[in-house]
Order: C-alpha cells, then structure tokens, then sequence
C-alpha cells in the first residue's frame, strides 16, 4: 500500500522532485544539442538522453511508490479527474507508438530493412547505457 502525500517526508519529496526535474532538463538539452551535431554524434546524444529518460522513469517509478498513482487516485474534482485520466490513456497510446517504432514495426508491416551490424564503438556505448536503465 502507498502512503499518502502527506505521509512522505517534504525533504525527500523535494529532493526526488529536484532529481526529476534535472533528467527531464538533460534529456531535452541533448536532444537540442544533437539537432545541430553531424550524424554520428546526434546519435551518441540521443542515446544520452534516452538514458536521461531511463533515469526519469526510475525516479517517477519511486514517486509513485511514495504516494500512489497520481492518475488513478481521484482528486475529488470530476473534471480534473476526467482531465487525468484522458492524460494518462494518451500516454499509453504514446507508449505503444514508441514500441511500434523501436520494433521498426508499423501498421501491420514488417520489420524494415535489416542493417549492418554496428560498429563496435556502437556495442560498447550500448553496454555502457544499458547499465544506466
């Protein structure tokens, strides 16, 4: 069972709320940096901030412990319980186009094109991020 917002410690709400707020800032910071880089790097900085966005989700995956399931949980105002919930079937309908295109896979069709193996530089930042999820 969760505890209620009132029932966790402001210094420790503070500081995850801090934590959140920078890895939603970074993330968005390499995604703006990697919009003026050549190929490669924008590449490197997007799997910087794929990684920010890891971090987000670990923090937000603790929020939600702390206090419950903000869209769930209701307000006691109809119409911001009806705004919350309409917010939080888009995300999964956002989740769900995200993995349709990390799948490579859209609309019933098959997977596109296979690619050529990654460079190793590739596999080795790879290995590095995954350690970050």
């Amino acid at each position: 069972m969760s505890a209620g917002t009132t029932d966790v410690d402001p210094k420790v709400r503070d500081r995850l709320l801090q934590a959140w707020r920078g890895e939603i800032e970074a993330g968005r910071v390499y995604d703006l940096i990697a919009e003026r880089m050549p190929d490669r790097e924008a590449e490197i900085l997007r799997r910087m901030a794929e990684a920010e966005g890891g971090h987000r989700r670990r923090l937000e995956t603790r929020m939600t412990e702390l206090v419950g399931d903000l869209y769930k949980r209701s307000t006691g105002d109809p119409v911001t319980d009806e705004l919350l919930w309409g917010i939080r079937k888009d995300e999964r309908a956002h989740s769900l186009a995200v993995n349709e295109m990390r799948s490579g896979v859209a609309d019933g069709a098959g997977p596109s094109e296979p690619q050529p193996p990654p460079h190793p530089a590739q596999v080795r930042l790879d290995k590095i991020l995954g350690r970050e999820k």
